[in-house]
């Protein structure tokens, strides 16, 4: 855990796909730079292709084809495409992880998501006063954008700081991001982007009660996390 205690720098390039992807590109521009972020990676790596060690991987990317190839001749290419495309995001993020892995040292990615989720954050809280629109649907389309990428970063960010008691840079500062972010997720008022997060952070609060030695103030630490 030596990179989580002692973080050194974020990595900027990451970071600022990753916040272009949410705040600034449509979906499809994305797509398009972050393949080009994935070949440049590859051309750092001597042209070389890592693909991570995860079981059911090569079945994943055989299903993509396979459904690709099917879907051609039963639905219109338009279906088509459109299907394949939210399967080859993921499949194309996954191979950037791997590779990314292989290339970059030095730097704290732990600390660069912590950033990523913070910037996210306060830009919806900015967006949300400067429209000044306070009823239902106006909190909740401010706050959608980044919302699933941050539903999943928040447990992680649970776990290091509520019970590991790692902090990325520092107590105070780390629970602060906690706070914010944990407000943006719940101003979404979405029921997935609610859901899922919560139920993540409350399968760690278990497993934590369940494997902790000290399970006495696991269970307090459980018991305020759910309150």
């Amino acid at each position: 855990m030596e990179y989580i205690k002692k973080p050194t720098n974020v990595y900027w390039d990451l970071l600022v796909i990753l916040l272009s992807g949410t705040i600034i590109f449509s979906q499809t521009v994305f797509f398009l730079v972050s393949t080009v972020y994935l070949l440049i990676l590859i051309q750092k790596n001597h042209f070389k292709i890592l693909l991570p060690k995860i079981g059911g991987l090569k079945l994943y990317i055989f299903l993509v084809v396979w459904g690709g190839v099917l879907g051609y001749y039963l639905y219109p290419i338009r279906n088509v495409a459109r299907d394949i495309f939210y399967f080859t995001s993921t499949l194309l993020w996954i191979l950037i992880g791997a590779n990314f892995i292989k290339n970059k040292r030095g730097a704290s990615l732990l600390k660069t998501l912590y950033v990523y989720a913070f910037i996210v954050s306060i830009y919806c809280f900015y967006i949300f006063l400067i429209n000044g629109n306070f009823d239902f649907n106006g909190i909740r389309l401010n706050f959608v954008t980044g919302v699933y990428d941050i539903g999943f970063i928040l447990p992680i960010m649970i776990l290091n700081s509520f019970f590991n008691r790692h902090f990325v840079f520092s107590k105070k500062l780390d629970t602060l991001i906690i706070i914010i972010v944990s407000a943006h997720v719940f101003l979404s008022l979405g029921r997935i982007s609610i859901f899922v997060p919560l139920a993540s952070i409350l399968l760690v609060a278990f497993l934590v009660l369940i494997y902790k030695k000290n399970r006495k103030r696991s269970f307090l630490q459980v018991f305020i996390l759910l309150v």
